[in-house]
């Protein structure tokens, strides 16, 4: 299942932080951008990630 959050760097909502935290304990993969397109992160040691 895929969610979309968008996190304002000004003023970012701690419940977004938290779920995004959950989705990577839990083993999930999450896209995000950087200055020159969009990078993956997961939980290096996570065996399902």
């Amino acid at each position: 299942m895929s969610q979309f959050f968008n996190i304002n760097i000004d003023n970012p909502q701690h419940r977004l932080i938290v779920q995004t935290a959950d989705i990577l304990r839990e083993g999930g993969v999450i896209a995000y951008p950087t200055d020159s397109g969009y990078a993956l992160g997961c939980m290096i040691g996570h065996g399902d990630a």
